[in-house]
């Protein structure tokens, strides 16, 4: 197999690189032909993020020498479980794409390089807000570089709101205004679209709900920094919405995805996203698609973060080629311009000023939507979850969907998650 894939094979591949067979199918990396070395990059995305990644990865591999770029890409879901799947096997890519959720695990498991030693002279970060650098580290050591930033970001339908007479929000909104409001907007369109999606699942919206009721998802040190009360208020909250008809069914969650949401599929009125998926969502969605922030309570929950983060593989055999790759995937304004804001708002100030100057409208609502989140967030230094963390995303999930199925109660969940978390923070 060719060790890098062309413009044209990147269109037609999009995001579906990982179920045809693409990443079992190349080696490792090393030395390639004519004193070359290969390094494998993966990241995951839908098929015009996947693309334009693609397409910047082309353009900084021309500018480097010795260095063959190989990309590697695929669903989200697929995408996680091929990255730990090699990781595990001692054959992961020289770089990849992860959750802040998932890094601790790597950096535990040594699968992650510190990448202190680079900066700021091969990675340049030294223009970079230093802020941006602390919110990727794990333990004070720079183990991951952030693509960009983006925040929380709730999207809704306008057509569906109007039809409850609702044009605006008030981005100081609490969850009692979001109830309130997921429920005449249903109300107003006999449950076509239902008021909104259920994120009862989601562990980083409870995340924002317990912030915003002064509580932490994880101490300093890596503990629970909530509480059964904070469990139980939040899933009473999603459990009310499902019962009245104001939110979807557990069965309509289930059927849906993180690309092919219940907002995109006209289920739901509300969704609860990210910034850097403003623009995809209403290209998927193809009608008008208002956006705000999260609701919060008695302070906002919500802050700016890394969008994702890069990491290099620990046991890379060419770590300081793969370093050269990643500054240009951060800092090369040809790249730049080219994922935009896919991967969030660029950290490296001059390309963020570049493709803001450069954006259409509609790209430029991820801006907006950033300057209107600085208005309204408590502010978190490091969003890195613990080692772990990923662990309790999982359980989250798992105890939030036998509670939406009747499972279980919700005192019941909150207990055994409470339970469940502990152990995996515990390791």
């Amino acid at each position: 197999m060719a060790a890098h894939i062309s413009r044209r094979r990147v269109l037609q591949l999009g995001g579906l690189a990982l179920g045809s067979g693409l990443l079992t199918a190349c080696g490792g990396s090393g030395s390639g032909s004519g004193g070359t070395v290969t390094i494998r990059v993966a990241y995951d995305g839908n098929a015009e993020r996947t693309k334009q990644v693609g397409l910047a990865l082309e353009r900084i591999q021309s500018k480097l020498t010795g260095v063959t770029v190989q990309s590697e890409f695929g669903g989200d879901a697929a995408f996680f479980t091929k990255v730990r799947t090699q990781i595990a096997s001692g054959d992961g890519p020289d770089i990849f794409l992860a959750n802040t959720i998932d890094l601790g695990n790597y950096v535990k498991s040594n699968a992650a390089l510190d990448l202190g030693k680079y900066l700021p002279g091969t990675i340049r970060t030294g223009e970079w807000d230093q802020q941006l650098l602390k919110g990727a580290q794990v333990d004070g050591k720079q183990y991951s570089i952030g693509t960009g930033v983006n925040s929380f970001c709730l999207l809704y339908d306008k057509a569906a709101f109007a039809k409850a007479g609702i044009t605006t929000l008030d981005p100081a909104w609490t969850w009692d205004d979001f109830t309130g409001i997921a429920t005449e907007v249903s109300a107003a369109n006999a449950r076509k679209p239902y008021g909104t999606s259920d994120a009862s699942r989601d562990l980083q919206t409870f995340q924002v709900y317990a912030r915003g009721h002064g509580a932490e998802l994880f101490t300093p040190d890596g503990a629970l920094g909530f509480t059964e009360d904070h469990l139980v208020a939040f899933w009473t909250l999603w459990q009310r919405l499902r019962d009245t008809g104001a939110a979807v069914p557990a069965e309509v969650t289930a059927a849906a995805d993180f690309n092919n949401n219940n907002l995109v599929k006209r289920k739901a009125a509300m969704n609860f996203d990210f910034s850097n998926r403003i623009l995809s969502n209403q290209t998927l969605a193809g009608r008008p698609l208002g956006s705000t922030t999260y609701p919060q309570g008695d302070r906002p929950g919500a802050y700016i973060r890394p969008s994702r983060v890069w990491a290099v593989y620990g046991r890379s055999k060419n770590p300081e080629k793969a370093a050269q790759v990643l500054d240009g995937l951060v800092n090369d304004p040809d790249a730049a311009l080219l994922i935009r804001t896919q991967l969030g708002v660029p950290n490296n100030p001059e390309n963020r000023a570049a493709v803001e100057s450069s954006a259409t409208p509609d790209q430029a609502r991820e801006f907006t939507h950033l300057a209107l989140v600085e208005k309204h967030q408590t502010p978190l230094e490091n969003v890195v979850f613990p080692a772990g963390g990923g662990d309790v995303s999982g359980a989250f999930q798992t105890f939030a969907d036998k509670v939406a199925f009747g499972k279980m109660s919700v005192a019941e969940a909150a207990k055994s998650l409470i339970a469940d978390a502990t152990k995996a923070l515990k390791g």
